[in-house]
């Protein structure tokens, strides 16, 4: 696994390194001292290509994870094996279950304020029903 992805690495450099240092020989002027000049121009080209690979690697790191795609993702946020990620993962599923017990109790509380709430209705209904003969008003607020 990682063997074989840093011998993809190192094997991409080495190309990268021998077209330049070809296109190097290739348009370099001939002059009576070609040997030194040679190896100048691949030195050159060489330290060219290093730092150019630098820039592009200190441009990726610069950016903020996840720049690449259209949507981020937690771990974008919470790098696989920081501890804040590890920290979260005993965190969170504790804040669900809390969530989901007052949810519960919430969910009580409002059937009992409906039920509560109806039987008044039902109470102030009743009341206006039976006043309806003798007050023709609505209903005062002792009835209610």
């Amino acid at each position: 696994g990682s063997t074989s992805s840093r011998r993809g690495s190192s094997f991409g450099y080495d190309v990268v390194q021998r077209r330049l240092l070809s296109s190097a020989a290739s348009t370099s002027p001939p002059s009576s001292n070609s040997g030194s000049t040679s190896a100048s121009n691949e030195a050159e080209f060489e330290s060219r290509a290093v730092r150019q690979a630098t820039k592009e690697a200190a441009a990726k790191a610069e950016k903020p994870p996840g720049q690449d795609r259209d949507i981020w993702l937690p771990h974008d946020l919470l790098p696989w094996g920081s501890p804040v990620f590890f920290a979260a993962l005993v965190i969170i599923p504790v804040l669900i279950w809390y969530n989901e017990q007052e949810e519960a109790k919430l969910k009580l509380e409002n059937e009992r304020l409906r039920e509560e709430r109806l039987r008044r209705r039902g109470a102030s209904a009743g009341s206006i029903s039976e006043g309806v003969g003798e007050n023709a008003g609505p209903p005062s607020r002792e009835a209610r």
